[in-house]
């Protein structure tokens, strides 16, 4: 702070700060600005990372339900050999078909030779796949993570696959007895 003499022997104190207070002033608040704006841009992508993996969840919790109730009622399974699709028939004229897209799951529901309904379940990051078991009385949709690709040396790739999730139905469960799964080529 400036002190000046008023007469003789007086001092007072100027009101007012210098240059330099100024300065280091303006370069405190440039600092804390910058950092809320920091803090603010990783608090905008953790929402924006938690609102993504809260679809997924939901979606993926939609297509567990709906897939196990369309086997439950299915009275026939017919499946693809390459795993990408699966047709349930859920009555005399009536069919769900469960086909694997580039983006997640599709289910389109079929009366007659009509589509009635699509819906698609959005899970990107992982690959699906339809398996039935053995016995042709369950099965099983799979998911492999693509996100966490395995690396390329052998003791890293051979250390731990890729995280997998599984949705397994049984077959006729509430239809009565169930036609066994057969592949598109078996299929009369």
């Amino acid at each position: 702070m400036n002190r000046r003499k008023i007469r003789a022997g007086l001092w007072t104190q100027a009101s007012g700060c210098t240059l330099l207070e100024m300065a280091i002033a303006f370069s405190l608040t440039s600092v804390l600005l910058s950092l809320g704006v920091v803090l603010l841009g990783l608090f905008m992508r953790a929402d924006s990372a938690g609102h993504e993996a809260l679809g997924r969840q939901l979606s993926i919790s939609r297509l567990e339900r709906q897939f196990r109730e369309d086997a439950h009622q299915a009275l026939a399974v017919t499946g693809s050999d390459d795993g990408r699709a699966v047709e349930f028939r859920l009555g005399e004229h009536r069919r769900a078909v469960w086909s694997v897209r580039d983006t997640g799951v599709e289910r389109a529901v079929h009366e007659g030779e009509s589509r009635r309904g699509r819906e698609e379940f959005q899970v990107t990051d992982a690959e699906a796949s339809f398996s039935s078991e053995p016995d042709g009385q369950s099965i099983e949709l799979r998911f492999v993570d693509r996100r966490i690709a395995p690396l390329e040396t052998p003791s890293a790739a051979s250390s731990s696959p890729p995280p997998t999730w599984r949705i397994q139905a049984v077959i006729g469960l509430t239809a009565g007895p169930a036609v066994a799964v057969k592949n598109a080529e078996e299929a009369p």
